[in-house]
């Protein structure tokens, strides 16, 4: 849960120090307070609300603030409490840190150490329920909410414990880094991201490609009237719009170094400056990146900060290939035909049992997206009931010799042409080519040929002659 929506519960007998308490944390941006000013309705007031942080003072007369600390600790140890009081003796901090207290403040308190200590709190607290969360979902096999994500087609072992690991961290206030190569889905796991997190406000996507420092800030950031030539109107900018929800910046790996200094601060302060102002807005808004560059390799080049990626990637999923999860290509076959024919108004059509075979044995180098354009594409030029297999052989024929590496034949001769004793002839390597589409094809002669790009009648009269 984000910590601006986190509720906090004041509990101290005089309305003054309550009503200044409040007003304090709503200027900071927290939304959800409540008062207690009769320490003996505490109980019932737990009972009523999802409590996040407890600001307890010692000296009430209807209650002792360190009994009720005791009882708090036994009846909700999952809620942080924080005493503030006037008495300053070290003895009575000791006694209330060793009965559960998380800090000890003095009154008067400084508005920035009392922010900075609840930001502290309700930081650990979130992860060490985030840690719990992800324990317990981790030593169970099923999902809790499987309609979360219901749009990503897999059965991938590693994409299903992607999908636990989301519940376990889908209500975090962090950011989190989604990476992987171009088509594997990197908006749909933010979405469903999204979804798992139940935020009030709306799902926001910027493609951050091709946006300069300039148009990064206006589109994020909004600007006031007047910031410059042509600003007749102020804007309020997409974290305005995205409040409550979720921001997804896809293809972070092209920001600016302007423009991920202004990021940093955003995901450090949750503040930012609208173009022709001076005043900080506060955001409240859960932050998704993505990205099918190695952000590594940009560091070590320069083309992003460090600090940047170290805070964006608190919780990192980096989505497998097709051709890691070949698993899978059955249904989405199923589902892109389908899709494609309601799309186009057509019956749908079955396909040839070959086709998955054929599929299985490409690289996939556009992954998911490239796969449905491929199906789409078929069923469009489709006039029979069954999708044509030549179809995705033209579609994919130039592609294979590119995915096939000669590795090794069945009697495990490897054959390279730097080998100074041997160069390998001809008859060998068209050998060696044999046995690896055969095997690339489960020993199917005519998608074999295909691979070698052969007929299968000559395929057929290499194998008599062997």
């Amino acid at each position: 849960m984000d910590q601006k929506n986190s509720m906090i519960l004041i509990v101290d007998d005089d309305c003054l120090i309550t009503d200044s308490l409040s007003l304090v944390l709503r200027s900071a941006g927290y939304k959800k307070i409540l008062s207690c000013n009769n320490p003996m309705e505490i109980h019932s007031i737990l009972d009523e609300n999802t409590i996040s942080l407890i600001l307890l003072d010692l000296y009430m007369p209807a209650k002792n603030g360190e009994v009720l600390l005791k009882e708090l600790a036994d009846s909700h140890p999952e809620i942080p409490v924080v005493i503030i009081t006037s008495n300053n003796d070290i003895n009575t901090a000791v006694r209330c840190m060793k009965n559960g207290a998380s800090d000890f403040l003095i009154k008067p308190v400084e508005k920035e150490k009392l922010l900075a200590t609840i930001h502290y709190i309700t930081k650990i607290n979130e992860l060490l329920n985030e840690n719990k969360s992800l324990k317990d979902n981790m030593l169970t096999e099923e999902l809790k909410h499987p309609e979360y994500f219901s749009e990503i087609i897999t059965t991938n072992k590693k994409m299903i414990s992607f999908f636990k690991y989301i519940e376990s961290i889908a209500c975090s206030s962090q950011p989190i880094l989604i990476t992987g190569e171009t088509g594997v889905g990197k908006e749909l796991f933010a979405q469903a991201i999204y979804k798992a997190s139940k935020r009030e406000g709306k799902l926001i996507t910027v493609n951050i490609a091709g946006l300069d420092d300039a148009m990064f800030t206006d589109t994020l950031f909004g600007h006031k009237k007047g910031a410059f030539t042509n600003a007749e109107n102020s804007r309020s900018g997409l974290i305005k719009e995205a409040e409550n929800g979720t921001l997804f910046l896809d293809e972070i790996g092209d920001l600016s170094m302007q423009s991920q200094v202004k990021l940093l601060r955003l995901l450090q302060s949750n503040e930012y400056f609208q173009l022709g102002s001076d005043l900080p807005m506060q955001a409240n808004v859960r932050i998704i990146v993505a990205t099918n560059k190695n952000l590594n390799e940009a560091q070590s080049n320069g083309e992003f900060r460090k600090d940047l990626y170290y805070r964006l990637c608190t919780h990192h999923i980096s989505i497998p290939p097709l051709r890691e999860r070949k698993e899978d290509i059955r249904a989405l076959v199923e589902h892109f035909v389908s899709n494609s024919a309601l799309l186009q108004g057509r019956k749908i059509p079955g396909y040839p049992k070959e086709l998955i075979t054929l599929l299985s044995c490409y690289g996939f180098p556009g992954n998911i997206r490239e796969l449905e354009a491929i199906i789409h594409d078929a069923v469009s030029i489709n006039e029979n009931n069954i999708l044509s297999l030549d179809s995705f052989k033209l579609k994919l024929n130039e592609n294979y010799m590119k995915e096939i590496p000669v590795e090794q034949s069945k009697t495990g001769t490897v054959f390279t042409i730097h080998d100074e004793y041997h160069f390998p002839s001809l008859s060998e390597v068209e050998k060696v080519m044999i046995e690896k589409a055969l095997q690339k094809t489960g020993n199917n002669q005519s998608l074999a040929a295909v691979l070698l790009g052969i007929t299968r009648q000559t395929l057929n009269n290499k194998l008599k002659s062997r």
